[in-house]
């Protein structure tokens, strides 16, 4: 399926203020795109330690492993932060509204849009705690003015199945807190 008008507007997704950046470039192969697959999934699961809400302790052995499992991934968050920042780190894009989907993401664009067809990077920081990166391969589906800027839609490609469904619970979680947050300010 590919992102249009209709269907970007009807299916999950969310919309944030993000730092994020298109690069142009073609889909990466084999082992590179092996790597950015896996990168991706460390990504996910340290979302997921950071997002994640702990439950009230209990003498269930499935709690302690759980629980156990929760300061794994938050220690491997804390092995990425500190590779990051003893790396030098990369300059993080400027912010930008975007609205992610489990199968792509659109954003505004005042400058030149890429055109329908171009393949490249999406890179997005998607947790303002984390300076922690997601690059998924993408390739443009929309590009069309409105007004002043022209609106972008790029679809993912090229995800391997646990990245993909990773994806899907970041994007449902994310949706989910908009619709919350929605109908408490109502």
């Amino acid at each position: 399926m590919t992102l249009t008008q209709s269907t970007v507007s009807d299916g999950v997704g969310y919309a944030d203020r993000l730092p994020f950046a298109w690069t142009q470039g073609e889909i990466p192969e084999g082992l590179a795109l092996d790597r950015m697959n896996e990168a991706a999934l460390r990504v996910f699961d340290a979302l997921s330690a950071v997002e994640e809400v702990v439950r009230e302790p209990t003498d269930d052995p499935a709690y302690l492993v759980q629980e156990i499992g929760r300061l794994e991934r938050k220690i491997d968050l804390l092995i990425s932060l500190m590779g990051t920042v003893i790396g030098g780190g990369e300059k993080i894009p400027d912010a930008r509204a975007v609205t992610v989907h489990a199968t792509g993401i659109e954003w505004h664009d005042e400058d030149d849009p890429p055109p329908v067809g171009q393949t490249g990077t999406v890179l997005v920081y998607p947790h303002p705690a984390t300076p922690l990166a997601l690059r998924l391969p993408a390739r443009v589906v929309l590009s069309t003015r409105q007004e002043d800027r022209f609106w972008i839609g790029a679809e993912f490609v090229e995800l391997e199945p646990n990245v993909r469904d990773a994806l899907h619970r970041h994007v449902f979680r994310h949706h989910r807190r908009q619709v919350a947050r929605a109908k408490d300010g109502d």
